[in-house]
């Protein structure tokens, strides 16, 4: 009975091997199907020169934006290492990653509530491994949120500006030691409202914020200049 006790768990282990998108046996976190359609929304050019140059590393849609609902709202936050490594190896090609070789990686804060309320904040956990994998460092609590806002996409642009208003402010982390340089990293850029609010926060700060690293990218930069 001994090795049957050493048997059994990782017979389970094996078992629980599924595909958190479509539930069929994976040898890794994704079956190879899922991962096959997955790097279809892969973008071919990454890289936006904005304000704030964006590298993105799919387009929102299809296996990209499953991936995403299913880590946020279906509790699989094992989907956020894969992201984050996924963009991670998108960056370290881009040329930011050459002009920049040393910012502080900032992921997107989520709001307290919110946060208790999921268990993460997935633009954490997408920054942590991509950490890992770039060796850059992290600062997680550089700014907070300290207002709990609604989702912005259903919004004006005037209320969605009026929403990000003094929601954010600057961290433990950032006011201790403020950095020179900043990398944000989140889960999705949309609307650029949220971009625009915590960059105005640290330019007040004097800290300076070379891009935007994002797994998916919802509408082209140059789309939203009048939201």
């Amino acid at each position: 009975m001994g090795w049957m006790q050493h048997v059994q768990p990782l017979a389970r282990l094996v078992i629980a091997a599924r595909c958190p998108l479509c539930d069929r046996p994976a040898s890794k976190i994704l079956c190879i199907d899922c991962d096959r359609q997955l790097q279809r929304d892969r973008l071919s050019n990454p890289l936006h020169r904005e304000s704030v140059p964006i590298v993105a590393w799919g387009q929102y849609g299809g296996t990209l934006r499953q991936a995403i609902a299913a880590m946020k709202y279906n509790h699989q936050p094992e989907l956020a290492r894969l992201l984050g490594i996924q963009l991670a190896q998108t960056w370290e090609r881009s040329p930011l990653a050459r002009r920049y070789p040393n910012p502080v990686v900032l992921p997107v804060p989520m709001h307290p509530q919110k946060q208790a309320e999921r268990g993460f904040n997935q633009a954490e956990l997408i920054a942590k491994s991509f950490c890992q994998y770039t060796r850059l460092s992290l600062q997680a609590s550089g700014v907070q949120r300290t207002r709990n806002t609604e989702p912005l996409f259903n919004l004006s642009p005037t209320a969605r500006e009026a929403m990000l208003d003094n929601a954010f402010c600057l961290g433990s982390d950032f006011q201790r030691r403020p950095p020179k340089l900043v990398l944000l990293v989140d889960d999705i850029y949309t609307t650029g409202a949220t971009l625009r609010a915590i960059h105005h926060l640290l330019r007040q700060h004097h800290i300076a914020l070379c891009g935007l690293a994002v797994s998916a990218r919802a509408i082209a930069p140059s789309q939203h200049h009048n939201e």
